[in-house]
């Protein structure tokens, strides 16, 4: 452990027995979490005043689901797993670009949560978002094209390896690497499902998440399939975990690779079910940018 012990880590890293023993909730986030909760709920409760029914159950689950997500991503013994094993880390990774980003981006967070700004405060956001320059910004950023490029730029950068080792080394470049894939992910979520001020029609939404499904696997393939370690960080502390340096970094990749190919799958066939659906309403909205509300 002397080798271990000696490494410079934002959080120190562990042996597989020492996982539980060294595991401390981490209370700012678990604060932070409860208080976007209570801030959630009061937005939900003026939207009920005044009976505005633009949030329904499902979307109350989805945001509750994203906060548990986070949860167990970021207040979890995971997170002292990542600081050990890549393939830990990479899980982490996944539950925030896959899980909470999509059911947050669900839960309509801008909708409800504004609610819970007091009038005074509402109104200079509103006229802010309302300025052309925003809009116009707005609607570049959720160009398909530009998000596929944010959120390809934000995943492979933080996992070159000085990038990478450099969250691991410091708490600050830490949260900037989970709030950037947080916020990347939910932009090509939001993009995909029609949560942006223009609805992006559903086959080229389907094209969206494909795209973003070939370069994420990309990396994870990448990762799999090199022939030496990438990260020496991780090479003391993965034979404590029944892994050498290179097995932890092809089972991430194998991770990076396998899981979100699947998700994006199941997401692309579901949209383009509904799309199909929707050739058959005579009177309903063009068949290419026909959406569900909730």
């Amino acid at each position: 452990m002397t080798a271990i012990t000696t490494m410079t880590l934002a959080h120190d890293p562990v042996t597989r027995s020492e996982l539980w023993s060294a595991w401390h909730p981490e209370l700012l986030i678990l604060a932070m979490l409860a208080l976007t909760a209570l801030l959630y709920r009061s937005g939900l409760a003026h939207l009920t005043k005044r009976r505005r029914r633009l949030v329904g159950p499902a979307n109350v689950a989805a945001f509750s689901g994203a906060l548990v997500a986070f949860a167990v991503a970021l207040a979890s013994p995971l997170e002292v797993a990542a600081s050990s094993l890549f393939a830990a880390h990479m899980v982490q990774h996944l539950l925030l670009m896959l899980v909470a980003a999509p059911l947050l981006v669900c839960g309509r967070p801008v909708v409800v949560l504004m609610q819970a700004v007091p009038r005074r405060g509402r109104r200079p956001l509103y006229l802010f978002r309302a300025r052309r320059s925003v809009r116009a910004a707005m609607d570049a950023l959720s160009h398909p094209v530009a998000v596929w490029g944010v959120g390809a730029v934000v995943l492979w950068a933080w996992h070159l390896p000085t990038l990478y080792e450099a969250a691991l080394r410091s708490d600050a470049v830490h949260a900037l690497e989970h709030a950037s894939l947080v916020a990347a992910s939910a932009l090509v979520w939001a993009v995909a499902l029609g949560r942006t001020r223009r609805s992006l029609a559903i086959p080229a939404a389907a094209g969206l998440l494909f795209a973003t499904s070939l370069q994420s696997g990309a990396l994870g393939a990448l990762l799999a399939l090199a022939q030496r370690p990438l990260y020496p960080i991780h090479a003391a502390v993965a034979p404590s975990w029944g892994l050498t340096p290179l097995e932890d970094q092809q089972l991430a990749g194998g991770l990076m690779w396998v899981p979100p190919g699947m998700v994006y799958l199941v997401v692309i066939a579901a949209l383009l079910v509904r799309w199909l659906g929707s050739l058959d309403i005579p009177n309903g909205e063009p068949a290419a940018t026909a959406r569900e509300s909730s």
